[in-house]
């Protein structure tokens, strides 16, 4: 499989979910997100891929979310809207865990966050095996 065939299967698989869709009003992206982009939204994309059977890769779901404003000392401040980064990981994590792809399999290996601009996000970093030698 190609890299965006990977991706593909990660996109639909979040874009296909009635779990996700219920608590989630943005976009999912693959690779490049749009300029000036507002909002929460999940970006994928894949790091590496063997060429090896089975074929083996990595790759990242990072799911952003705008940070809170306070004021403080009578400045603003950002700070991060765990809260919502909490929910929605743990919604994605959930859609990844309960998804079923014949001869793909999955686990989440890692999360981290980090600050993005006037945002943080929960990065996912994925390992995966595709099982089916055919590809």
């Amino acid at each position: 499989m190609a890299v965006f065939e990977i991706d593909s299967i990660f996109f639909k698989t979040l874009k296909n979910s009635d779990a996700l869709n219920a608590v989630f009003s943005g976009d999912v992206f693959v690779y490049k997100v749009p300029e000036y982009y507002e909002g929460e939204f999940i970006s994928i994309n894949t790091l590496d891929i063997s060429e090896t059977r089975p074929q083996k890769g990595t790759s990242n779901i990072s799911i952003y979310v705008p940070d809170l404003l306070a004021q403080v000392n009578h400045k603003q401040q950002h700070y991060p809207n765990a809260v919502r980064i909490v929910e929605l990981s743990n919604t994605v994590r959930t859609v990844l865990k309960n998804a079923v792809i014949p001869d793909f399999a999955f686990e989440i290996q890692t999360e981290s966050i980090f600050a993005f601009n006037d945002m943080h996000y929960s990065n996912l970093r994925i390992n995966w095996i595709n099982c089916n030698i055919n590809h």
